[in-house]
Order: C-alpha cells, then structure tokens, then sequence
C-alpha cells in the first residue's frame, strides 16, 4: 500500500509539472519592451522605405499573420552579424514585430516568456534575406 501511493503521488508531480509548462493564461497584448530606436540607419534606403519592404514581405509569406501584425507594427530593430541560413557572416537588418508576450517567470538572474514574433531581415540594399515566424518559449539571464 505504501509503494502504491508514493507511486500516484509521484506520478501526480510529474502531471502537474508537465501542465505548468503550457500557458493557461490569454497572452500579453502588448510586449514589454517597445525599442526606442527608429529604424536602421545603415540601410541604403529610408526607414519609411524599409519598412514597407519588411511589411509586404510578411503580408507575402504569412499572410495569416499579417491583419494581427498590422495592429502591432514593427517592435524592435538589431542588426545582427553572423552565421543566418547557412551563410557565414552575413550582415543583417532585422525588423520585428512582437505578436504575443506572456512572462512566465521572472527572477533575479533571468526568467523565462513566451512570445509569438515574425523577423524581417534585410540586406543593407534593402532586400529581403528571410521572413522568420517564431512562438515559443524564451530563457534568458541578466
């Protein structure tokens, strides 16, 4: 009998573990962290041009995504340099615009969210490397 329930009492951790890494909850509106940054201003074309470019290249590859990304316009700009697609050191232009958010936990060396987003990323001409849709979980540490 004792066996039995350290069992079912294990097993119920277990369950209730695996339950708490799904979101019960509707996610965030609105992400946390809006860029003060305005654009790219390393690109060979304007921002306002830029950003048009990034928007009809999700209007073209996700286009289910494209009404919700409207409402949210673009969140965050970073230009990343590196390995993207298997080509080494490609210097790019990222727009992304944050679908979702919804933190999870948040302690004092990191946390973790969850996040719907899709990246744009442009070459410095202006032309369109990749449309990237992401929604998952997010680790990070300070």
């Amino acid at each position: 009998m004792q066996n039995s329930s350290k069992y079912f009492i294990s097993i119920l951790t277990l369950l209730l573990i695996g339950c708490s890494n799904f979101p019960d909850e509707p996610w965030n509106d609105e992400y946390f962290v809006k860029s003060a940054l305005d654009g790219h201003h390393e690109l060979d074309c304007s921002n306002e041009k830029a950003e048009i470019v990034a928007a009809q290249a999700i209007k073209a590859k996700y286009p289910k995504h494209y009404h919700q990304f409207l409402k949210k316009g673009f969140s965050i700009y970073s230009a990343p340099y590196g390995d993207y697609k298997g080509e080494d050191y490609v210097q790019r232009y990222v727009y992304k615009s944050i679908l979702g958010y919804k933190e999870i936990e948040h302690m004092k060396y990191g946390g973790s969210y969850y996040e719907k987003h899709i990246e744009v990323s442009l070459s410095q001409e202006c032309e369109v490397l990749g449309v990237d849709y992401f929604k998952g979980k997010i680790e990070y540490l300070y």
